[in-house]
């Protein structure tokens, strides 16, 4: 029996480990767009405004690609659809190769389009994945788990930028002035090819992770069709929940404040620091990540004192003061400002989830309480199920040793049966329960 029980834990981590390695590689796709944006302005002479099209490209996907992913999901399974997207990832990184020999800047951006449309695959297929991955309650904690690996892709996708497509000398504007016609397209075309390599070997890593996916035995929820799937009801109950509308807004809101904040940094850097190269503008970069990420767990602890509005309060505080310091300073000051406005970055994602209350977890856990249904149907009904000791005294269970007061809930913890008092909430140790 003991070895029954450890073969299907190693089954259930190894798909999991399978999937959450899908936030990494979508996290490292994400960040390499602001290695580029640098990278081509100096390839192509662009201005500014040109080289963010290379987002613009990108995230037109996200437009546009939803709804067939939707489709692709529910006719063909949540793995088949991150097999698409990484199919679709693998095969745009590698067209990198021809784009760089047309030497056309359109070329390029019609390839990071294809890559985006992989990633939308991934990133709501790797979603639903993950609640398919274990029952509905953990949801939570493996969402956030899966999570954390995100912004470890991002920065290993600036390392990776840093290191093999930035120039190690790089010549200044003057210098290119003092190119000759045929030495300044021979040092545009080194600029782009620089790209060749690097995004070849990420499509080849690409698609034979896609192959290990397919090779990988995954529980049956992961590959059920679920053809009678009524888009059009779920979307009405959506669109009539203004919490729902309201934390769309938000998220709009939050997607575009943190990708003008990464994507214009070393170009903020370098005008601000004038004589740093991009390798080093790259460095504030990944320090900025890095904010980012002590952001989102100090976030997460402070949730144990604080309540999400008055976090949101500080946190959106404390980003609008940043952000004029940083625009009306400038200088050195201004780029330091600049990293630690990423740890208000997250002010925005929570404001989304004090909006509409947890909306990515509960549309994943009705998910993964879709996937579970038919377990249901051969477990005992509810009220036939043993409780806890304090579900059965006005509380009810919310994880490992931690309880809530149920509505109207009476009695105190530990009487009754005599079984040991479970942690409880502070609102019920206040209550005395």
């Amino acid at each position: 029996m003991k070895n029954e029980a450890s073969s299907k834990r190693v089954y259930a981590v190894i798909p999991f480990a399978m999937t959450i390695s899908l936030f990494f590689l979508w996290g490292m796709a994400h960040n390499l767009n602001d290695i580029l944006i640098a990278q081509f302005k100096r390839a192509f002479s662009l201005s500014n405004a040109q080289a963010s099209l290379v987002q613009s490209a990108f995230y037109c996907a996200y437009l546009v690609m939803p709804l067939p992913v939707s489709i692709v999901m529910n006719k063909l399974g949540y793995r088949n659809a991150v097999l698409c997207g990484l199919a679709a990832y693998g095969v745009g990184a590698m067209l990198f190769w021809p784009a760089a020999a047309v030497h056309q800047y359109n070329a390029f951006l019609a390839v990071l389009f294809i890559i985006a449309c992989g990633i939308v695959f991934l990133e709501t297929s790797g979603m639903a994945m993950i609640a398919a991955l274990g029952p509905s309650r953990s949801y939570e904690w493996r969402i956030n788990l899966a999570s954390a690996f995100n912004p470890v892709g991002s920065i290993a996708g600036i390392l990776i930028g840093r290191q093999f497509i930035f120039p190690s000398v790089e010549l200044t504007p003057v210098e290119r002035t003092l190119l000759s016609p045929m030495q300044a397209a021979s040092y545009s075309a080194i600029q782009a090819n620089a790209v060749r390599w690097p995004y070849l070997a990420i499509g080849i890593c690409v698609i034979l992770w896609a192959v290990a996916i397919k090779m990988t035995p995954y529980p049956q929820a992961v590959d059920e069709r679920r053809v009678n799937a009524s888009f059009k009801g779920e979307l009405a109950k959506l669109c009539k929940a203004p919490h729902f509308l309201y934390g769309v807004l938000v998220q709009l809101l939050y997607v575009g404040s943190q990708i003008a904040c990464w994507s214009f940094l070393i170009l903020y850097s370098k005008a601000q620091l004038p004589g740093i190269t991009d390798r080093r503008a790259a460095t504030y970069l990944i320090y900025s990540l890095c904010a980012f990420i002590a952001g989102r767990f100090t976030t997460t602890i402070c949730l144990r004192w604080f309540t999400l509005a008055k976090i949101c309060a500080v946190a959106a505080s404390a980003s609008v003061a940043l952000c004029i310091v940083a625009a009306v300073v400038g200088g050195e000051l201004g780029v330091s400002l600049d990293e630690r406005q990423a740890l208000g970055a997250i002010l925005l994602e929570l404001l989304g989830s004090l909006a509409a209350p947890q909306v990515d977890t509960a549309l994943g856990r009705a998910a993964a309480q879709d996937h579970h249904r038919h377990q249901s149907r051969s477990e005992p009904p509810a009220h036939a199920r043993p409780q806890p000791a304090l579900a059965r005294q006005g509380h009810h269970v919310i994880g490992p040793g931690f309880t809530m007061p149920e509505p109207g809930g009476r009695g105190k913890a530990g009487s009754g049966d005599g079984a040991p008092p479970a942690r409880c909430c502070r609102r019920c140790r206040r209550a005395g329960r």
